[in-house]
């Protein structure tokens, strides 16, 4: 168990803190779902200026091999295709899809959808560490810290 939490550094995603007199570095590391990396090997990011519901979206898109639809944001969309080739071809021919997306693009491991939220329980944080700054860094890993549960009142 931590004994006082110090400080998080956000570029390497590592927590420092102190257990006793010595000073502890967690590293928090993701990992790839390698099951996924399938799929988005044969997916296109498609952006829009205007939001599309992703029924209509889909009955639109099953002509060009389409396979899955999945939003990432109001305005952005994973495309995934049958094949590695049905995607190529859209990307090539831009055009078929313009009425609906105004960039198609590959898919990277860079892409990111800035609007999705998560929640994140933290355990194991001793009561003077409760502060709104070390929850902060903490969610800072991630992103940006959104709002706290309200506080517990202690009688």
């Amino acid at each position: 168990p931590c004994n006082t939490m110090s400080t998080i550094r956000t570029k390497d995603a590592q927590a420092k803190f102190n257990q006793g007199d010595l000073e502890m570095l967690a590293t928090v590391k993701g990992e790839t779902n390698e099951s996924f990396l399938e799929w988005l090997s044969k997916s296109a990011i498609g952006v829009s200026k205007e939001s599309w519901d992703l029924e209509d979206l889909t009955k639109a898109l099953v002509d060009f091999g389409c396979a899955k639809i999945r939003a990432l944001s109001k305005f952005k969309f994973i495309l995934t295709f049958h094949t590695g080739e049905q995607k190529d071809e859209i990307l090539q021919n831009h055009d078929k899809v313009v009425k609906w997306f105004t960039e198609v693009k590959n898919w990277d491991i860079y892409e990111v959808c800035k609007s999705r939220r998560f929640w994140i329980e933290v355990v194991g944080v001793p009561p003077h560490g409760w502060s709104l700054r070390n929850f902060e860094s903490i969610a800072s890993i991630w992103g940006k810290l959104v709002c706290l549960e309200p506080p517990l009142r202690i009688p």
